[in-house]
């Protein structure tokens, strides 16, 4: 597999000829990454990106996209640590800015988290799709027969149960414990 449009394609069913959904599949793929990126706090497709670190005082830059490929400015003299995706200098480094340039994030994503991006998307392409819960309508009550129920027209939850809502939001629990292993310290 493979995270683009012929992919998204096949798991849904659609020929690859017919190209009447393309945008709304690709507008649920952006916001299936984007989602997770987020809940990572970092970027995963590989891409060349800029960051730049204010009013510094340390001897470490986290990156946000990561492995690291390379760093063609702001790296010199520190190691650099691929997988985890940070510099690490042997001194302090004390400045006011400091831009760091690099090639990072993965040319092919493994399989494991690919597989909690595309749980992300089948979430995501059902909320945006004609008739889906959040561009038009959307869920109004959920009953689980011993449990309880919640009447998300009313925000009043019944037979016992505290009220909320979906724990993982549009990203499914599933993909959470995935994305676990691919956040940041702290995110």
């Amino acid at each position: 597999m493979a995270w683009n449009l012929e992919t998204a394609k096949t798991r849904l069913g659609i020929e690859p000829g017919d190209m009447s959904k393309d945008t709304q599949i690709q507008a649920a793929m952006d916001t299936a990454l984007s989602l997770c990126e987020k809940y990572c706090d970092r970027f995963f497709l590989q891409a060349s990106e800029t960051e730049t670190f204010y009013h510094t005082s340390t001897n470490v830059f986290q990156l946000k996209r990561f492995p690291i490929v390379s760093v063609s400015k702001g790296g010199d003299g520190a190691k650099v640590y691929q997988e985890r995706g940070y510099l690490e200098f042997s001194r302090y480094v004390i400045e006011e800015e400091v831009e760091v340039e690099y090639l990072g994030g993965y040319s092919e994503l493994p399989a494991d988290l690919e597989m909690a991006l595309w749980l992300a998307f089948d979430n995501t392409y059902k909320e945006l799709a004609p008739g889906g819960g959040g561009l038009s309508g959307g869920l109004k009550k959920l009953q689980i027969t011993g449990v309880g129920s919640i009447d998300y027209g009313t925000s009043a939850a019944s037979s016992g149960d505290s009220g909320g809502g979906f724990v993982g939001g549009l990203i499914p629990i599933s993909s959470i414990g995935i994305l676990d292993l691919y956040r940041l310290p702290g995110a």
